[in-house]
């Protein structure tokens, strides 16, 4: 068997993603020292990974840079052409047998399963949030709509089930849910929690402030629940409770007056430095993550709250990203039935009930850091 292996990203540009690829190569340094690592990514993408990874992983990789502006700026059928030669391109370039594709869109999934039908080495296969098209509609009887599904990533994912592809899905509860609807028949499949560098140290545990700081943690968009944040923020009084935005808005809230304290205006750059500083202020972070939203996506926010020793805030409605683990979220935070009762309950929690949370996060936190994310590749 040959002794390098190719982690491929054919998409993201600069930080997307960046967190997620960064944890994937750092394990497979750790887990697997005997194999030469090759990234090929987009030069802003791969500088972004390596500012995250330690100085000793970068010294055990292969960096090479790949150009996808065609790519991205193509339709769906160009843009599969176009990961087709940057896949065979890579093929040539080294001996690997096995190659991990760090992501995936509709049109590189395309690509991907073209070149695999006519190859024999095996494929691993990331979707993130490209699973959600599985939930899309078309409207197969107008000729625009017959298109798009004839490309859409939902399709390509039920036809030609390759023996050399493998898809890994980012938590159980994904890998759960396909199941559950039948999607996964004749698919090889497995699943890992989305992989993350833990970096934040927490020496002594912060007690409650006063007033008691509710946070929402990165960019404000629908699908993290801003617009929930704001309705929680509108039934309370500020003498009793500060709300902070540690983050910026997406364009769709960009124009919104919201009275909350906020970290950045919208589209502004935040240094990781003031981010973190900030983030380290808040009391609970709510995690209003919608049910539908979320069962076929991972969520990063959950993981940069964890990183923080910060407890959660949710509604009973919210999509349990605990559950995935087998833990019970009211171990790491508050749950209630709705606002009043999410309000009641921070205003009437003791200190000690408070520093148990957090310990009880810090445990948690210790356990799923010492995952191997990269044991799919059955090396």
């Amino acid at each position: 068997m040959a002794n390098c292996i190719n982690f491929v990203e054919t998409f993201c540009v600069g930080n997307e993603h960046a967190a997620c690829n960064a944890s994937l190569l750092s394990s497979m340094v750790q887990n697997n020292q005997a194999i030469t690592i090759y990234f090929y990514a987009d030069e802003t993408h791969i500088s972004a990974v390596r500012r995250i990874l330690p100085d000793y992983y970068n010294g055990e990789i292969i960096f090479e840079n790949l150009d996808i502006k065609k790519v991205r700026n193509s339709n769906v059928i160009f843009g599969a052409l176009e990961q087709v030669k940057i896949i065979r391109s890579i093929l040539r370039r080294n001996t690997a047998e096995k190659h991990v594709f760090c992501s995936i869109v509709d049109s590189s999934q395309i690509a991907l399963k073209l070149i695999a039908k006519f190859s024999k080495s095996k494929y691993y296969v990331i979707p993130h949030a490209a699973l959600c098209d599985l939930d899309k509609v078309y409207k197969l009887s107008s000729f625009k709509g017959l298109i798009k599904y004839l490309v859409s990533f939902q399709l390509w994912f039920r036809i030609f089930k390759l023996d050399n592809i493998k898809y890994i899905f980012l938590g159980k509860h994904i890998n759960d849910h396909l199941q559950q609807r039948n999607l996964l028949s004749n698919i090889q499949h497995s699943f890992m929690e989305i992989p993350y560098i833990y970096t934040q140290q927490v020496e002594n545990f912060k007690k409650l402030s006063n007033p008691i700081t509710i946070g929402f943690l990165g960019i404000g968009s629908s699908e993290k629940g801003i617009e929930e944040f704001v309705d929680f923020y509108e039934t309370c009084d500020e003498s009793d409770l500060l709300f902070y935005h540690v983050g910026t808005l997406d364009r769709f809230h960009q124009n919104n007056d919201y009275k909350f304290k906020s970290l950045g205006s919208s589209g502004s750059l935040i240094s990781f430095e003031l981010f973190t500083k900030e983030a380290k202020k808040v009391d609970f972070f709510v995690l209003f993550l919608k049910e539908d939203e979320y069962k076929l996506r991972a969520s990063g926010t959950f993981f940069d709250i964890i990183d923080f020793n910060v407890p959660i805030i949710s509604l009973e409605e919210h999509f349990d990203y605990f559950a995935s683990f087998g833990e019970d979220r009211n171990n790491y935070g508050i749950v209630a039935k709705n606002y009043e009762d999410l309000k009641y309950k921070i205003l009437h929690l003791d200190q000690n009930r408070y520093k148990e949370l957090k310990e009880n996060l810090m445990e948690f936190k210790e356990r799923i850091s010492k995952q191997n994310p990269t044991k799919f590749l059955e090396l």
